[in-house]
């Protein structure tokens, strides 16, 4: 499992300590998966993904839909 950090647009008002999930709409053949989410900075979140092992210079996009939770 690795970490990515993920710069989301400003008006979508993400800050520190806000209740985040992430829901994976499609994703790229293989064993991919998104697991949590962190909101880490304004504008900023961090998921968990699991991914393959990819070759040098690979990459790849995971579709998903990030959900504020209001409590």
């Amino acid at each position: 499992m690795r970490r990515l950090s993920v710069t989301v647009p400003s008006a979508w008002g993400v800050s520190p300590g806000q209740n985040l999930l992430l829901f994976a709409v499609s994703l790229p053949n293989g064993s991919y998966a998104t697991h949590d989410v962190i909101a880490t900075a304004a504008n900023t979140i961090e998921v968990g993904v699991t991914a393959p092992l990819l070759a040098i210079g690979a990459g790849y996009s995971i579709n998903a839909r990030l959900v504020r939770i209001n409590t």
